[in-house]
């Protein structure tokens, strides 16, 4: 017959247990967080390249809205003269 375990072992059995998963959580804490900061530094990335693309169809329209105003003035000399 197998001998009984004591409640101490038991208790220290438990103890080993709970400390495993804590260290199986704690892993995965931290794999989050990586995964998250990841995610925040490409978020980042993609709003740097958005304003750009912001700044230079901005200024691509000033230029054509220009460019209509210069011919539209171009048109109405050359009809007054």
């Amino acid at each position: 017959m197998c001998c009984p375990l004591s409640s101490q072992t038991i208790d220290w059995l438990f103890a080993a247990a709970l400390a495993s998963m804590l260290l199986a959580l704690a892993a995965c804490g931290g794999d989050v967080a990586g995964t998250a900061a990841t995610a925040a530094s490409l978020q980042a990335q993609q709003a740097k390249q958005g304003a750009a693309q912001k700044a230079q169809m901005l200024d691509q329209l000033q230029k054509a809205q220009d460019a209509g105003t210069a011919r539209a003035a171009a048109a109405a000399a050359s009809a007054t003269e």
